[in-house]
């Protein structure tokens, strides 16, 4: 449901800039393409979707609180493929290892510097 609130926010560009396009950038047709429908349930059952990607982030904030209030240290690893990224928080530690390489991988812990 829409609310005041995000009327205001909607016309807040129209309102404060005079200029062509109330100061959003164009592309280089010199047209703004804005999306004029937006189905929530295909994006609820997309899996690549924007929708899913933020909903998983926010989750995983919530359920690794390490993520958003911690600290971190990229852990050397001894293989260029893997990068691998410590958090600390509150005397937990969380490790991430990802893999960007189109094949799969394998990292030995027992050579990955600063997990003491």
């Amino acid at each position: 449901m829409r609310t005041d609130a995000d009327a205001v926010v909607s016309r807040a560009a129209g309102r404060f800039y005079r200029r062509r396009f109330a100061g959003v950038t164009a592309n280089q047709s010199g047209t703004i393409r804005i999306p004029t429908h937006v189905n929530v349930a295909t994006q609820r059952r997309d899996p690549l979707s924007m929708l899913n990607w933020t909903e998983q982030m926010l989750r995983m904030r919530r359920e690794v609180p390490e993520i958003g209030w911690g600290t971190f240290v990229v852990v050397r690893t001894g293989t260029p493929e893997a990068l691998a990224i410590r958090y600390d928080w509150r005397n937990n530690a969380v490790l991430f290892i990802h893999n960007p390489a189109p094949l799969p991988g394998e990292v030995i812990l027992a050579r990955c510097g600063g997990l003491a």
